[in-house]
């Protein structure tokens, strides 16, 4: 498994720079791929919406360390993120799905009523 691979070798580097281990990251590292639309959907919400239900900030964009800083235009990115959700083109209505905490989340773009 690739990602596998991928979070091993990121966990050696991390260590070795640190010069120390990191307890959570210890092998084995638990990796699944994302092979559908609705797991890509629901783990893209969880990983925007993780500082909010933290408690470190009230809205998933006002996180200091998010990428959606970048991607809205209010911040710099040093590194390039691949905006697959669309929230360039319609951060209005990603936004609102994204700081609306639901136990089946549903993005409000796709009408699911059919």
């Amino acid at each position: 498994m690739k990602e596998r691979a991928l979070a091993e070798e990121f966990h050696q580097h991390l260590s070795a720079l640190c010069n120390c281990t990191w307890d959570a990251l210890e092998v084995p590292l638990y990796c699944e791929s994302i092979l559908s639309a609705e797991y890509y959907k629901r783990a893209y919400k969880y990983i925007y919406r993780n500082p909010v239900e933290a408690g470190m900030c009230s809205r998933a964009e006002d996180y200091e360390f998010s990428s959606l800083r970048g991607l809205l235009g209010r911040v710099n990115l040093q590194v390039p993120v691949i905006d697959n959700m669309g929230l360039i083109f319609g951060p209005k209505k990603i936004l609102t799905w994204l700081n609306e905490k639901e136990e089946e989340p549903q993005l409000p773009f796709i009408d699911t009523s059919t």
